[in-house]
């Protein structure tokens, strides 16, 4: 039996596309080829199709928390979700679309971030396995 692994992975929003009509953000890198940085573990191809499978069983997506104060992500709430049927490989990335949610205290914070500096922030990916 294999001891549970857990790593975060944090990807910035570069090459993203904000829809703020629609309540998009498409294309946000989820998970990247490359080291998992601060946790000694590596992030490759098939890394990116597992993590790409193990969301699309979940039926309302992957959630999606913020903390513009901390960046804590404990202290974070729900801004929205990444569907799965969302999620592609492109090139060495696993993306998919942020949808966030229309009631979300800091949607305009988040969607002039990711128009004006996408490479400020990012989404971190926790999981085990």
């Amino acid at each position: 039996m294999s001891e549970a692994l857990t790593f975060t992975s944090r990807s910035e929003l570069t090459g993203s596309r904000v829809d703020r009509e629609a309540g998009i953000i498409r294309g946000v890198s989820i998970a990247h080829i490359g080291e998992a940085k601060g946790h000694d573990q590596y992030v490759d191809q098939r890394t990116l199709e597992q993590v790409r499978e193990c969301v699309k069983a979940f039926d309302s997506g992957l959630k999606v928390k913020f903390n513009p104060e901390s960046f804590n992500h404990g202290d974070a709430g729900i801004a929205g979700y990444i569907p799965g049927e969302s999620l592609r490989i492109k090139g060495k990335k696993l993306v998919g679309d942020l949808h966030v949610y229309k009631n979300y205290p800091r949607r305009e914070y988040i969607f002039e971030m990711a128009e004006e500096s996408p490479d400020h922030f990012g989404l971190s990916m926790e999981f085990s396995g």
